[in-house]
């Protein structure tokens, strides 16, 4: 078996992904206002905790984008603290605030 870089492993495991999930990998961003609202393209992004808390999700986790056929953007963030976050932004540009649900653990 021939070895490959650390990059091109990482590539090759993001295209991968990519093809199972259907959402192209975006790379990792700080989990700042400016950083999440300019995130507006469909994809997968991994988040990190920003030093100074701000509105929203100042959180570790991971960020999924969609984009509606009218336009209209969705986020919804998977922190690393049993929550999940969400919002949109419709076709006038703007945010919805940002929706929080909690998780309780499941007893059948």
């Amino acid at each position: 078996m021939e070895k490959m870089e650390l990059s091109e492993a990482l590539k090759a495991n993001a295209s991968v992904l990519e093809e199972l999930i259907g959402f192209p990998y975006r790379g990792y961003k700080l989990a700042t206002n400016e950083n999440l609202d300019g995130f507006i393209e469909r994809g997968v992004c991994v988040l990190g905790q920003p030093d100074a808390s701000g509105v929203g999700p100042n959180d570790h986790g991971m960020l999924i984008c969609g984009v509606t056929p009218s336009g209209g953007i969705f986020q919804v963030m998977f922190s690393i603290r049993n929550k999940i976050y969400h919002r949109y932004r419709s076709t006038s540009g703007v945010w919805n605030p940002w929706y929080v649900y909690t998780s309780s653990v499941y007893n059948p």
